[in-house]
């Protein structure tokens, strides 16, 4: 990642920007911050995309606030004004559903090759014969192993 330039960068809020303490405000995850500011610095457009909103509680006004104590320089939140592709179809930046962005920052993602990572390792312990090393890797920790009780019922 570090080199490579992406104009437009949407970033998560609990969770990435600082520890998930929803709804209240986290701790920041400096590391993450410092990333983000020197993407913004490299000419990166930030987007805060997050599932925080203004109701009974101003929820989306304090991570705003959050950002702007951090010094995190936001283009825009929960939508991309700069995405052009919308019109072609008569359409308004905001008409869809996700935010379109040239990398996406969040702590609930996993990226397309750590899936075909986990895929060819799993083809390759089957294909040499190590389907029992697979189910170790893979068993469910909640399954009672042989001889145990049975979890209660939620």
């Amino acid at each position: 990642m570090p080199g490579q330039q992406y104009e437009f960068v949407a970033v998560d809020f609990d969770g990435t920007l600082c520890t998930d303490a929803f709804p209240e405000i986290g701790e920041p995850k400096i590391l993450v911050i410092t990333y983000v500011k020197w993407l913004a610095a490299q000419g990166s457009k930030i987007i805060l995309h997050t599932c925080r909103e203004n109701g009974t509680r101003p929820l989306l006004d304090e991570a705003l606030d959050f950002c702007k104590a951090q010094e995190i320089p936001l283009f825009a939140v929960n939508e991309n004004p700069g995405n052009r592709y919308p019109e072609r179809y008569g359409l308004s930046h905001s008409d869809g559903r996700k935010v379109y962005a040239d990398l996406y920052i969040d702590d609930k993602a996993i990226s397309v090759q750590e899936v075909e990572r986990a895929a060819s390792l799993a083809y390759l312990l089957r294909k040499k014969g190590l389907e029992e090393e697979w189910r170790r890797l893979h068993q469910d920790p909640f399954r009672p192993k042989a001889g145990q009780a049975q979890r209660p019922e939620e």
